[in-house]
């Protein structure tokens, strides 16, 4: 669902993959990179043991949960990427918002984000 989104923001201007990453905890080199070339979204990805690593280094608990650092990697924003579910599974007729993309805006102009952190819905993670 989220794929045509982040395809759409590494189109924007201001994007640099190196600043931007999917992490894939489960699923191997072979499906990443299926993945990779199925939507090609413009992010860099990463799999398996460094995946997990930061995953656990950032006490990451569902997937997808959006994740954002500031320059001294510290966290300052974790949640939702939209409001487009209400429970795992269970999808909003219409999406209202985007805390991906007003976050993306927000970095690019470099503003402060000021947007409230909404809980990530999705499936939980394998400790």
């Amino acid at each position: 669902y989220y794929t045509p989104l982040l395809k759409q923001i590494s189109q924007q201007s201001g994007f640099h993959s190196s600043n931007f990453l999917l992490a894939f905890t489960t699923g191997d080199s072979v499906q990443i990179a299926q993945f990779e070339r199925k939507y090609q979204t413009g992010w860099r990805t990463i799999g398996g043991l460094e995946a997990q690593k930061l995953a656990q280094l950032y006490q990451a608990s569902v997937t997808p949960e959006l994740i954002v650092l500031s320059q001294n990697e510290q966290v300052i924003y974790r949640g939702r990427l939209s409001n487009a579910y209400v429970a795992p599974g269970r999808k909003r007729i219409r999406t209202s918002l985007s805390e991906i993309d007003t976050l993306y805006q927000a970095y690019t102009l470099q503003k402060p984000i000021g947007l409230p952190a909404q809980p990530a819905i999705g499936c939980l993670m394998n400790p």
